[in-house]
């Protein structure tokens, strides 16, 4: 039953997306993972190989909504958890051709998107849901002086934003994007070497 929901949800998702309803596109994808997640993940190893493929499904499809939005960084979060999702069943039953070809691409778009975020001028970074950076491309290595290697791990909220000026400020912006919610502000950041820097700040939840 819960793959036939994310089958029908996904159609929906579709229909509205080629309707120009990017919104409402967006919501359908997201009510599906909602449902299909926490069964895959509380699951164990007895869930289905259709749910976790249907769960694959719904990520690929968010991918694709994010790509609309321009959000790459998103996009390829949700692709990477696609991708581990894919990989889990192929190492089960590696000639599966429909896990194979969504595989592949989302392997080709996860790749695609990579570039993406590498060439952007937007100092760009992926924080996961305790804070900490995961992703951090070469304009945020420019902007704030910290490399990849010094930011990945780390709190976001202490590495640029640690300055008692700002530090409030960012601790309540991060809790909005969890909750989730939508950030869009005009403030200041630190730079490794301590001042502050004006940014034009964009943050936005990844299901």
């Amino acid at each position: 039953i819960f793959t036939a929901l994310s089958e029908c949800f996904g159609a929906l998702a579709q229909r509205q997306r080629d309707g120009n309803q990017a919104a409402s596109a967006m919501e359908w994808e997201t009510k599906a993972i909602a449902i299909i997640e926490p069964l895959v993940t509380n699951g164990g190893p007895g869930v289905s190989d259709d749910l976790r493929y249907a769960l694959a499904e719904r990520r690929y499809g968010l991918a694709d909504l994010l790509v609309d939005k321009s959000d790459f960084a998103g996009a390829k979060k949700s692709l990477d958890l696609a991708n581990g999702l894919l990989e889990q069943l192929l190492s089960v039953d590696g000639t599966n051709p429909e896990f194979r070809r969504l595989y592949a691409q989302a392997q080709r778009e996860k790749l695609y998107f990579e570039s993406l975020l590498t060439n952007s001028p937007a100092a760009t970074a992926i924080i996961d849901l305790k804070g900490h950076i995961v992703s951090w491309n070469p304009a945020a290595e420019t902007l704030f002086g910290y490399t990849q290697a010094e930011a990945i791990g780390q709190q976001a909220d202490e590495l640029i934003a640690a300055d008692v000026t700002v530090h409030f400020e960012a601790q309540t912006y991060t809790r909005q994007t969890i909750e989730p919610g939508l950030v869009h502000a005009i403030t200041q950041r630190a730079r490794k070497d301590g001042d502050l820097v004006d940014v034009e700040l964009r943050a936005v939840p990844i299901i």
